[in-house]
């Protein structure tokens, strides 16, 4: 079984057994670092509290160490350090204390106080490879680089099955191959390739150092030699995807992710951005097709709802939104996402010769689920083409017990469309002292001088008939 694929059925059955279990805290542990693998950080901070909460401070303090580096991570570096200091407070010798207080120290730019602390931690555990992996970030941060190649070496002969060549080039690519220090960690990235020509990890550090150097030609090269000797890893696919997305050869992104989701049907990030680029060249069909497989894997992503739902309108087949909203649906858990789809659904139908029943009831639907100011304004506009004034009279009136008296003034569209809809119903002097407050606020509204035409002609039959 593949990684990505085995993740992806641990991940699934960590939600199948915490549906079973949702208190156990063995389960909740796993899901907060799954949460955290996939850079859910919100989710993962939640359930990491949720296991604090629920242990009534008898936790491990393993895990009390990586509640913390969720929090460095998502930017929280006060809170990090805190619940960090606090490890240490109670155990100075716990290992994972000493391994992410220096992590947090380099994160500050403290160097000098991370080396000292990594220094007591490896005389104390002097073959804890975590330690000498933070240490070798550290030597890298301070330029000192024939050290960082003696702990790499040392790294790499180690027997911690934990430390893989994946865990170095995740510390170096990801904390330091963005910095100005591109052009010297090239030189480290040389060295580990040239220790392992045969290590598709190392030509893929190799491929982004160059592409990062200004290199992409020879960048790119690399990193198709890597997919060639591990087809297997996920990552450097992507990472070849989006190479070409930055040099804004689109067609090969796209090709490149097509070709990636053929052995990997179900990643996420293949799928997000695959869909996205479909999106943007307006492929609609294709798009929807991508995004609905992953909003079955990814229920919470309100993005990927809403670039779903835009594919799916734009598409503008008729037969095949229904189908997919109803499926679609069946899935959906979040009210606020049904009313969208539902609503979506509904504006387009409202445009359909034929369907305004249909559309009315969509609407109807939407606002049942999700009742926003937007929505009743929607379906007042809509009764208004449909000269059921008298219905968008009572829609508005709904609106207004809903949000008060207030919501007049609050939004100008409403504001428009009640004077609008006053006026339909024969209450021009209302419908002249809302218009007047309109135009005080929206001078320029080109509909609102037409409207006013329309109350000063009306009130002036009027006048003349008495």
């Amino acid at each position: 079984m593949r990684r990505e694929e085995f993740k992806e059925a641990a991940s699934e059955l960590i939600h199948y057994l915490l549906e079973k279990k949702p208190d156990d805290i063995k389960l909740l542990s796993y899901y907060a670092n799954i949460l955290y693998d996939d850079k859910d950080y919100t989710s993962s901070i939640t359930t990491y509290e949720k296991i604090i909460a629920m242990s009534s401070g008898s936790i491990d303090l393993e895990t009390y160490a990586k509640y913390a580096l969720v929090l460095e991570t998502s930017g929280n570096h006060e809170s990090a350090m805190e619940e960090i200091k606090s490890i240490l407070d109670k155990d100075p010798n716990n290992i994972y204390g000493i391994t992410f207080y220096s992590s947090f120290l380099i994160n500050e730019g403290n160097y000098e106080k991370a080396i000292n602390t990594l220094n007591l931690g490896l005389s104390l555990f002097p073959d804890a490879t975590r330690l000498l992996l933070v240490k070798g970030l550290t030597c890298i941060k301070t330029e000192q680089y024939s050290e960082a190649h003696e702990i790499f070496k040392l790294i790499l002969n180690s027997d911690d099955p934990g430390i893989t060549p994946d865990t170095i080039l995740s510390y170096m690519v990801n904390l330091s191959i963005s910095t100005s220090l591109n052009p010297k960690i090239l030189l480290i990235a040389k060295f580990l390739s040239d220790s392992d020509p045969s290590n598709a990890d190392y030509l893929a550090l190799l491929s982004r150092c160059f592409f990062s150097n200004n290199e992409e030609d020879k960048g790119i090269s690399m990193m198709k030699a890597a997919i060639i000797k591990m087809p297997e890893k996920i990552e450097n696919r992507v990472n070849l995807a989006e190479m070409y997305g930055l040099q804004k050869k689109n067609v090969l992104a796209k090709k490149t992710y097509e070709e990636a989701l053929q052995p990997f049907p179900t990643h996420r990030i293949v799928l997000r951005n695959l869909g996205l680029i479909y999106l943007n060249q307006s492929d609609f069909v294709d798009s929807a097709r991508v995004l609905e497989k992953l909003v079955y894997l990814e229920p919470d992503n309100t993005v990927a709802w809403d670039h779903l739902i835009l594919s799916l309108m734009k598409t503008e087949n008729e037969e095949y939104i229904t189908k997919v909203s109803k499926r679609l649906l069946a899935i959906c858990k979040d009210n606020e996402i049904k009313g969208k789809l539902l609503m979506t659904q509904g504006t387009y139908l409202s445009g359909r010769e034929g369907k305004s029943e249909e559309a009315l009831n969509l609407i109807d639907q939407a606002i049942s689920f999700y009742p926003t100011e937007d929505y009743f304004i929607a379906k007042s506009m809509f009764q208004t083409r449909l000269e059921d004034h008298a219905g968008s009279m009572k829609t508005l009136q709904q609106m207004i017990d809903t949000y008060g008296e207030a919501i007049i003034e609050k939004k100008l569209d409403f504001l428009f469309q009640y004077a609008l809809t006053l006026f339909y119903n024969g209450e021009y002097d209302e419908a002249k002292v809302k218009l007047d407050l309109f135009m005080m606020k929206d001078p320029n509204f080109p509909q609102a001088e037409t409207l006013n035409e329309h109350i000063k002609h009306s009130l002036d039959n009027l006048e003349s008939h008495k």
